[in-house]
């Protein structure tokens, strides 16, 4: 079975043809899909018993398998000589040991030098005293 969501698509729209080995999915109109693909590790369908249906906006394919390829085990994939989830190897990277670096020479230097303010603060401004008008 393949399921495969197709929005706004109505079934007129779609071609879907199937041969032993793939299948073949297109469609028309505004929204535009292809899809070419060969079934997985050789595995062979009968076309001729393929039925297509629309659940929503799903079409899904339906063919009954003839032959069922070789199905690879996980142990044939996995490498022989490392374990496969073996921690990284004790020396650090070079990045590591650059950052290392720079971070021991900035301890070792002065601190760096305060920056000035922008503006220096303004003092409050002492009261005016008004004087006294001068009778004339």
């Amino acid at each position: 079975t393949i399921k495969v969501a197709l929005h706004h698509v109505s079934p007129s729209q779609i071609e879907c043809n199937t041969s032993k080995t793939r299948i073949e999915l297109t469609t028309t109109g505004r929204r535009r899909f292809a899809l070419s693909r060969r079934y997985p590790n050789g595995t062979e369908c009968d076309d001729a018993q393929t039925s297509a249906s629309m659940q929503g906006h799903v079409l899904i394919v339906e063919m009954p398998i003839t032959k069922l390829g070789a199905i690879p085990s996980l142990h044939a994939t996995l490498p022989t000589s490392a374990a496969p989830f073996a921690p990284p190897a004790a020396g650090a990277s070079a990045k590591k040991k650059k950052k290392k670096k720079a971070a021991e020479a900035a301890e070792a230097a002065e601190p760096p030098a305060k920056r000035p303010k922008k503006r220096p603060a303004k003092a409050a401004a002492p009261a005016a005293e008004v004087a006294p008008a001068a009778e004339a």
